[in-house]
Formats: structure tokens, C-alpha cells, sequence
């Protein structure tokens, strides 16, 4: 996803016991973010059941107190009237959920091909 840089020397095998001999460079899926426009990246790893972990708690923790800052403080979330929330549990919330979402619907795109697969050998049975 970040990338990695260059190192050891070409020709060298890597060795991934050691981490030693020779990697290529990669740039990844953010290298333009990173390094022509010089945005700060950070990677919110969240588990299957929308757990996260402690980094990205923390990055968020550090975003909520920074959003509620009287002096440079800026909040532009939109929440619902039905359920005020705070800045935290809001965005915590949200990842979280789409976290779930996104396996719940792996699974559905999983079954869907299972039932595609044993339809199709059904109907290759019959003739």
C-alpha cells in the first residue's frame, strides 16, 4: 500500500528470514499522494468485525480532540438530529460499519458465485 524503497544490492537474493538481499523499488497505491503532493498518509487497519487498531484509535482520538480546539478547532460532520453523537464515537462508528458492510457483502458476492457454480453443474447433469 506505501510502497518500498529500494535496497541491498542487484543480484543479491532476498532472504525473507533475515530481510536481507536485494528489494526493487515499489512505489504503491499512494506514492503520488505522498511524495509529489506531500500529503500526510496514514493507514487505518480495521479487522473483519470492525475492530481498530491502535493506531488509527489513536489518530482518531488525536482528530476529535484537535476538532473540538476553541482556537483552531473546525467540525464540518454533519450529524443527525435524532442521534447527536460526538466527534469520536461518530467516526469510530462509521469505519467500523464499513468495515462490517464491506464483509458482509464479500460473503453475499460469495454465495452468489457458489449458487451460480452448483447451478451450473445441475444444469450440465441434465444434458
Amino acid at each position: 500500500m506505501l510502497g518500498c524503497r529500494k535496497r541491498g544490492t542487484p543480484g543479491e537474493v532476498y532472504d525473507h528470514a533475515s530481510g536481507r538481499g536485494f528489494v526493487d523499488f515499489h512505489p504503491g497505491d499512494y506514492y503520488d499522494a505522498l511524495r509529489r503532493k506531500n500529503n500526510q498518509v496514514v493507514l487505518l487497519l480495521v479487522e473483519a468485525f470492525g475492530g481498530l487498531a491502535s493506531g488509527g484509535a489513536r489518530l482518531l482520538r488525536f482528530t476529535s480532540r484537535r476538532a473540538k480546539d476553541k482556537k483552531r478547532g473546525r467540525d464540518g460532520t454533519k450529524y443527525s438530529k435524532f442521534h447527536p453523537e460526538n466527534y469520536l464515537s461518530h467516526h469510530l462508528s462509521a469505519i467500523s460499519m464499513a468495515a462490517v458492510y464491506a464483509d458482509a457483502c464479500h460473503i453475499d458476492d460469495g454465495v452468489t458465485g457458489l449458487k451460480q457454480d452448483a447451478h451450473a453443474a445441475g444444469s450440465s447433469d441434465e444434458e
